[in-house]
C-alpha cells in the first residue's frame, strides 16, 4: 500500500493597520509504503464446528483534512483548527482466534479471542492557546484549538461471544 501526499497553500497575514499579504507555504510532501500481509486459517473439526485463526497487518490513515498544512481561525468565536501533514497512520498487528459450533437446527454459538498491537493511534485533540502562540502577533485572546495528533501506542486484548438461534418455535 503506497501513500503519497503533497500539500501547499498560502499564509494570509491581515495586519490591523495595513493590507493583507499572502505568502506561499511551499510544497510539503509525505509518503510511505506498507506491506499489509494476512494469514487466514480455518479448520473444520466436525460437521458442526470450526476453528478460525488470522494474523493481519492493517493501517488507518488520518482523515485528509487533518493532513493539510494549515491553520484556520474563526476570530469571532476564538476557535482554530491546525492540520499537520507529518501525522502518521495508525499501524496495527491483529491476531484473532475463534471457535464456532453450528446447531442441527438453525443457529450458532461462537467464542473468539483477539489481540491488537497498535502504533501511532490518531486522536483529535482540543487545546487552548493564545492568538500570539498561534502566530497572530499581539493577540492574547485564548483560542480553542482542534488538532489531530499521533497520541500513543495501544495493546488491546478482548473476548467476543455470540449466540444466534432461530426462535421460530415461539
Amino acid at each position: 500500500e503506497r501513500t503519497d501526499l503533497k500539500t501547499s497553500g498560502y499564509n494570509v497575514d491581515i495586519p490591523e493597520d495595513g493590507d493583507p499579504t499572502m505568502k506561499p507555504t511551499g510544497d510539503i510532501k509525505s509518503h510511505y509504503t506498507d506491506l499489509l500481509p494476512s494469514l487466514l486459517l480455518k479448520y473444520k473439526y466436525s460437521d458442526d464446528g470450526s476453528l478460525r485463526a488470522s494474523i493481519t497487518k492493517t493501517i488507518a490513515r488520518p482523515k485528509y483534512s487533518a493532513l493539510i498544512a494549515n491553520k484556520t481561525f474563526n476570530i469571532a468565536d476564538e476557535e482554530a483548527t491546525i492540520g499537520d501533514p507529518s501525522t502518521k497512520p495508525a499501524r496495527a498487528l491483529n491476531i484473532d482466534l475463534s471457535a464456532d459450533y453450528y446447531f442441527k437446527s438453525i443457529g450458532v454459538v461462537s467464542l473468539g479471542l483477539f489481540y491488537k498491537d497498535i502504533k501511532n493511534v490518531n486522536v483529535e485533540t482540543l487545546g487552548y492557546y493564545t492568538g500570539a502562540e498561534l502566530g497572530i502577533a499581539g493577540n492574547e485572546e485564548l483560542f480553542e484549538v482542534t488538532q489531530n495528533l499521533n497520541a500513543y501506542d495501544a495493546h488491546i486484548f478482548g473476548v467476543e461471544a455470540a449466540y444466534q438461534r432461530d426462535f421460530s418455535f415461539i
